[in-house]
């Protein structure tokens, strides 16, 4: 393929790849990062900015002052917040696992579908004989008995669909946790990889204007 028309099927198949192009679609994704709010940075959420700066502030020191520095700190800081985050939504989350009754019970077998019960057709003919013979009473009270049958069978039917279709919404419900759970560790470890390398940029930031080489900056750990 020519590097032209490459070019055109790319520009194609990026055009078809440009996210969800419904009303409802478009709604979905843009709450995608609010669902637990964890990918938004803790630094644009009103609620912890002045406490990231604030922090940010206290550990720059006297070299607060300086842009670069304060910028540095609040990097720092930034991610620190965000795995405390991290953390508060992984304890909520298995509060919300543990205190699920079904949680503590354990798993019970497939439940099997009753037999249907036999049920005697009669015909015409059976009907004149019964009535012949004298028979006829029993007949009805066979075919009462046969319809109530057929309405325990179908109402416990009903039930055992009923509870094997809420097991599979509790097994749903279980596996988008441990999902949600697995996501979290993933966050808390981008957090903590972003704050080493902050933190390593921040002390050669610090030791270059201060010289201090690192001493006295705050200890987010206490």
């Amino acid at each position: 393929m020519s590097s032209s028309r490459k070019a055109a099927a790319n520009r194609a198949n990026a055009q078809r790849s440009t996210g969800p192009r419904s009303a409802a679609g478009k709604t979905q994704s843009c709450r995608n990062a609010r669902r637990h709010g964890l990918a938004i940075p803790a630094s644009a959420l009103p609620d912890l900015a002045p406490e990231i700066l604030d922090l940010a502030r206290r550990m720059a020191g006297p070299a607060a002052d300086h842009p670069d520095m304060l910028q540095a700190a609040v990097r720092v800081v930034e991610a620190a917040v965000d795995g405390r985050r991290v953390r508060q939504a992984r304890r909520e989350l298995l509060h919300q696992i543990s205190a699920d009754p079904d949680f503590h019970e354990l798993p019970s077998e497939e439940e099997l579908m009753p037999a249907r019960p036999i049920k005697v057709r009669y015909t015409q003919a059976m009907y004149v004989r019964a009535y012949l013979d004298g028979t006829h009473r029993q007949q009805q009270e066979t075919e009462i008995a046969q319809i109530m049958a057929e309405c325990a069978y179908d109402s416990e039917v009903k039930q055992i669909k009923q509870r094997r279709a809420e097991r599979k919404q509790r097994a749903r419900q279980r596996a988008s946790q441990w999902e949600q759970l697995k996501r979290f560790a993933r966050y808390e470890r981008r957090a903590l990889s972003r704050q080493r390398t902050a933190m390593k940029a921040l002390d050669v930031l610090m030791e270059h204007i201060s010289g201090t080489n690192g001493e006295g900056r705050l200890n987010l750990a206490e």
